[in-house]
């Protein structure tokens, strides 16, 4: 019997490709409530009846359900714990905030306590919260009219201690942006070698100390903008009553 038997050849076999290894799907940012305040006004003043309504503007502002959009802000009398929650309605820019109904000041004084945005606290400025909000009486029954170059020298005088005292939270608040961000930095060092070596313990622990590290810097970059919004808040009103500003170098936002 003949057996014929085919002849492989095995230096030619096909060399097999290496699995593409897959590119991790980046994990999207979660949104979050969130609003960065810069002004607080009273609006449709009514001094007869004493009411206003309060307006707030907004430097930053997001939310984490676009249908989802309530504001409340507390209002305490000066000097007591009288507080009263007023709600609040959003603009349709996002930029601003106003009462939906009138407040009633009578002859007290008010002050900015408490901000929630869908019920998550929202951080405000000390400039925020020491503005004193009041509906100023008429001058209807007063004998001497006011002098409006005294008030205008008053309003001057205000707002130019306002200006030097934003200043100097300016500069702290920029101080503890640095101080934070060298923190931050390290981190993000230590957690690269940590990955280098391997050890999971080791990578747990940094990327716990790189994340807060990281959310504090954060925090302490956000008030910047906030102090840096106000300040020039008060260059423009000083402007306006005829002020000349020069511009601090360096002043402008990062």
């Amino acid at each position: 019997m003949n057996y014929q038997t085919d002849k492989v050849d095995f230096g030619n076999a096909p060399t097999p490709s290496p699995t593409p290894t897959p590119e991790p799907t980046p994990t999207p940012t979660p949104k979050e409530d969130k609003v960065v305040v810069s002004k607080v006004e009273l609006v449709e003043i009514n001094k007869e009846k004493k009411q206003a309504k309060v307006k707030i503007e907004f430097s930053e502002l997001s939310l984490k359900d676009e249908a989802k959009k309530v504001i409340k802000l507390t209002l305490t009398k000066k000097d007591t714990q009288e507080s009263q929650e007023v709600e609040l309605e959003l603009s349709t820019d996002k930029k601003s905030a106003i009462s939906k109904t009138p407040f009633t000041f009578s002859t007290d004084i008010y002050k900015v306590t408490k901000l929630t945005l869908n019920e998550t606290n929202i951080d405000l400025t000390d400039v925020i919260k020491n503005q004193e909000l009041k509906v100023e009486a008429t001058n209807e029954q007063s004998d001497q009219p006011s002098d409006p170059q005294k008030n205008k020298e008053a309003k001057i005088k205000e707002l130019q201690e306002k200006l030097e005292a934003t200043k100097k939270e300016l500069e702290k608040a920029k101080e503890d942006e640095n101080a934070k961000k060298k923190v931050a930095d390290a981190t993000i060092e230590t957690l690269n070698k940590a990955e280098a070596s391997k050890n999971e313990q080791s990578i747990k622990d940094a990327k716990e100390k790189s994340t807060k590290a990281n959310s504090d810097y954060k925090k302490a970059k956000e008030l910047v903008l906030e102090k840096e919004a106000a300040l020039n808040l008060i260059k423009e009103e000083l402007k306006e009553l005829g002020v000349k500003i020069e511009d601090d170098a360096g002043s402008t936002g990062k």
